[in-house]
């Protein structure tokens, strides 16, 4: 991850994260693979943007899949439960565990029900691993924006179990 500004360095932990910008910090994770020959499945990511490489390496991955509809969705916000998702799927290509958690009740979270049935594995073993810990009130937000700092921590994290 880069900053925001260099003048002044701002780091800016508050701001949302979007759907591009999490897919390209996991391609730059692997150092920018080629994917020149590979295919772009998804009609709202443009040839030469910031992010298509990144994009097109996790479709190919296995690392995301979208919205449907030949959509991802690249300038949204990503949710807590879909940053958890990618970087869950992230796990799985790269060979790491990901069992830790299965048996995590995310119900006993005063939102679990409110995640995602498509999230629930991700959410388990982020629980399970301690990736995340919920937030005040027992809560997982998984509905809401993730923020720089979240996804600093993940990253941390992946790090640490790498």
């Amino acid at each position: 991850m880069v900053g925001t500004s260099t003048d002044p360095m701002q780091f800016s932990p508050n701001a949302t994260t979007t759907r591009g910008m999490i897919v390209t910090i996991l391609y730059r994770l692997e150092g920018s693979p080629d994917v020149s020959g590979s295919t772009n499945s998804f009609s709202d990511v443009s040839d030469g943007t910031w992010y298509a490489d990144a994009v097109v390496w996790a479709a190919n991955s296995g690392i995301i899949s979208g919205y449907g509809d030949g959509l991802f969705g690249p300038s949204d916000t990503i949710t807590r439960e879909q940053m958890l998702t990618i970087v869950y799927n992230y796990c799985k290509w790269k060979g790491i565990d990901v069992s830790a958690g299965g048996d995590i009740n995310i119900s006993s979270y005063t939102d679990g029900s409110d995640v995602s049935g498509w999230a629930v594995p991700a959410m388990q073993w982020a629980c399970g691993t301690g990736a995340i810990v919920g937030k005040a009130n027992g809560q997982l937000d998984p509905k809401l924006d993730s923020t720089r700092a979240e996804v600093a921590a993940i990253l941390d994290f992946l790090e640490s179990i790498k």
